[in-house]
């Protein structure tokens, strides 16, 4: 890796570290561990209540709550019930691991409106930081307690209590296989040349930008932020290593001869003597920006040549991994929204009947209670007719039925038809 790479695009995240100790474990001398800081209170989703955020343009967290966010994020990539670290590489954690994890971080958040065309964005970069965390919290775990124990058998015990035994075990038998060593050596001199160290702590860089915009009404110029970002909060405001003085000595050189050149000394120019003093970016990232920020998102770096066609590659495999994402979720809310239905249409059913089963007793209660109901005569009940109507009827047709009403007549028992009836002489006689 090149010298001039800048070894860290966020700060390191001390609060992660500190909670090694502190918590019971054992140190690698064999003690119990010495009381440190201890592990930071996490003040993120306090009694269930919803956190609001603001967003950078690249997804960042960049409000006030920022370094509770931080520290819970830190806490679920230590969560072995959520990722275990028996997985050797990210790209192993199955997709139900990562969506557990995001679900759960999506419902502590309070999105506004106005922030929902982002939150692609915002997942993409709190997914990659989760990613960092766990990685980290592996690396400490192995500095800690594999290497002091080398060869001896106190290395398969790991010391951190939140450390599944089987999970510890499957890590050491990795890290025990000689191919596996070689690349750990390769990795750490790696390492050790990347030297412009920042001094940001675990401020990010992207909530950094985001106060001096609001004190001074404008993004500050790279020049002057990476000044800021690798000189120390001393007196004398030094500088973090000599590598870094020298590369702000070549931007400041870079950007007088742009001035000369009659080029005004503002935001455009400095933009350019950045890039010329830094020289293109070689990965998928962009050095002083932070983490999460592609090269495609800041319009006024350089690129390397052929890094392009690389580049598309990892854009190509990222959008593909949220196409297969969106369709998981859409099938998910699809089968939510589908249960709901068929609740709601069984409720609804259920309900219609009920509303009529009491349309039926209404209308029983109404027609029994109805005036004229109770005024209307029943010519089949004796009281219709006078007694003098009764003794003039045909014997047959008082003798039909025990009440003596017109059922016989008209069933034709005395006569073929109501018709023969009232034109006989029994008939006219009595409905006189």
């Amino acid at each position: 890796m090149s010298s001039s790479q800048d070894s860290s695009q966020e700060g390191p995240n001390a609060d992660f570290r500190d909670s090694l100790e502190g918590d019971g474990s054992i140190s690698a001398t064999g003690k119990e561990a010495k009381q440190g800081r201890g592990q930071g209170k996490c003040n993120w989703f306090l009694n269930n209540k919803k956190e609001s955020v603001d967003l950078s343009p690249f997804g960042r967290v960049i409000s006030d709550n920022s370094p509770h966010f931080s520290r819970y994020m830190g806490i679920l990539a230590r969560d072995a019930n959520l990722i275990p670290i028996k997985y050797l590489k990210w790209e192993k954690v199955p997709d139900s691991c990562k969506l557990d994890v995001w679900d759960t971080l999506w419902g502590t958040i309070e999105f506004r409106p106005e922030q929902q065309p982002m939150i692609h964005v915002f997942k993409d970069v709190t997914m990659k930081n989760i990613e960092k965390l766990w990685r980290s919290f592996k690396s400490d775990l192995k500095k800690a307690y594999y290497k002091p124990f080398t060869g001896s058998k106190r290395r398969w015990q790991c010391g951190d209590s939140r450390v599944d035994p089987d999970q510890w075990r499957v890590l050491v038998e990795h890290w025990e296989k000689d191919e596996i060593a070689e690349q750990a050596k390769r990795n750490a001199e790696n390492r050790s040349k990347q030297t412009l160290n920042h001094t940001s702590g675990t401020k990010s860089y992207a909530r950094s930008k985001a106060q001096y915009n609001k004190k001074h009404g404008e993004d500050p110029d790279p020049i002057w932020f990476f000044q800021d970002k690798h000189t120390r909060r001393d007196e004398d405001r030094s500088w973090v290593n000599l590598v870094a003085e020298q590369k702000y000595a070549e931007m400041q050189e870079k950007l007088k001869e742009l001035v000369e050149d009659e080029c005004p000394d503002n935001l455009e120019t400095r933009r350019r003597a950045y890039v010329e003093a830094m020289g293109p970016e070689t990965n998928n990232s962009v050095r002083g920006e932070g983490l999460g920020v592609k090269p495609h998102q800041v319009p006024w770096i350089q690129m390397k040549a052929g890094s392009s066609n690389r580049l598309r590659g990892h854009d190509y495999v990222h959008l593909e991994s949220q196409y297969v994402e969106l369709q998981e979720r859409y099938k998910h809310d699809q089968d939510h929204w589908r249960s709901e239905l068929k609740a709601m249409e069984e409720l609804l059913k259920h309900n219609q009947q009920e509303i009529e089963e009491m349309r039926q007793m209404l209308s029983r209660s109404s027609a029994s209670h109805h005036p004229l109901h109770q005024q209307l005569p029943n010519p089949f009940h004796m009281s219709y007719y006078s007694p003098q109507m009764f003794h003039q009827m045909p014997y047959q047709a008082r003798s039909v039925t025990p009440t003596g009403g017109l059922t016989g007549l008209l069933r034709g028992d005395a006569y073929p038809s109501a018709t023969d009836f009232l034109e006989s002489d029994q008939g006219t006689h009595g409905l006189e």
